[in-house]
């Protein structure tokens, strides 16, 4: 897991082609105007799946992690909390689906990391990496606006 501003991408260029590709993507600001929904960028191997939403409290929060995407959360506007936790460390609810590419774990949040997300900050969650975005900053009480570009790994 990583997390830090846009403006350090430049730290993270031997991450791999896609990662670098993405994250420069990011950085320009072209993305930021797509509206909600899936944008292809190079097919399936990177795409950016835009979401508008308002942060749900950390009792409705769900543990995720996916095998086949590392998924780059960045924050275009508002903030929000997301927890973090190694994969391991939780237990699966849900079993993962190869076609969505996912699969949901149960654990507690108090016994995870909490990234306070803000504006054009980023998380790079890789598949040991469970997260559970979306989850509702106190300080912001508007709808966030967030890219998560989902990079192939292999």
């Amino acid at each position: 897991m990583i997390f830090d501003k846009i403006e350090n991408v430049g730290l993270y260029t031997g991450l791999g082609a896609r990662l670098k590709r993405g994250m420069r993507l990011l950085k320009s600001g072209r993305l930021d105007k797509l509206p909600p929904g899936k944008h292809l960028i190079e097919g399936e191997r990177l795409f950016a799946s835009v979401q508008e939403y308002k942060g749900r409290p950390a009792r409705k929060g769900r543990w995720e992690a996916h095998r086949r995407y590392i998924d780059i959360q960045y924050m275009v506007k508002g903030c929000e909390l997301m927890g973090v936790s190694p994969v391991d460390r939780l237990r699966v609810e849900k079993k993962y689906n190869s076609k969505m590419d996912v699969m949901f774990l149960t654990g507690r949040l108090k016994k995870s990391s909490i990234l306070n997300a803000r504006e054009r900050m980023f998380a790079i969650f890789y598949p040991t990496d469970a997260h559970m975005p979306m989850l509702k900053n106190s300080e912001y009480k508007g709808v966030v606006k967030k890219i998560v570009l989902k990079v192939l790994a292999r």
